[in-house]
């Protein structure tokens, strides 16, 4: 099983409902995003050998980075804006948390898979442009 396919599974329960009314209005989409991956992890964590689980926990990571930040676009070439950007503030930034939170607890499994590490230890001493440690792991990607 390759993270295209749990990719499928997310779009259906998650990407697709991104940034929507329900989303806005407070829809818990990140926490079925997280309890997606986990349910997946856990099984993939057995079935698969050390090195390919971890190549697939920096996929998937990369994967829902990339296709989040592509959401946005989407949302921001729609014809309408949130009905509260305040909130959408909010939601965002909750989810970014959330998302964060679930790939920290796999932070060996992305270092194996190839991701590297600016700073893990604390937010505020990360070193990079967003003070985010996993974010900016992500952005140096070589």
């Amino acid at each position: 099983m390759s993270s295209s396919c749990i990719l499928e599974d997310l779009d259906e329960q998650y990407f697709s409902r991104l940034f929507s009314p329900e989303w806005e209005a407070g829809e818990p989409l990140s926490g079925i995003l997280v309890a997606t991956l986990k349910d997946y992890f856990m099984d993939l964590s057995i079935w698969l050998g050390e090195y390919y689980f971890s190549k697939l926990v920096y996929q998937a990571l990369n994967t829902v980075v990339v296709t989040y930040i592509m959401m946005i676009r989407r949302r921001a070439n729609g014809v309408s804006g949130f009905a509260s950007e305040n909130v959408a503030a909010t939601r965002i930034t909750n989810d970014e948390t959330a998302i964060e939170s679930f790939f920290e607890d796999h932070l060996q499994q992305l270092q194996a898979g190839g991701l590297k590490v600016l700073n893990s230890k604390h937010k505020s001493s990360a070193a990079g442009p967003s003070g985010n440690p996993l974010l900016n792991a992500l952005l140096t990607i070589s």
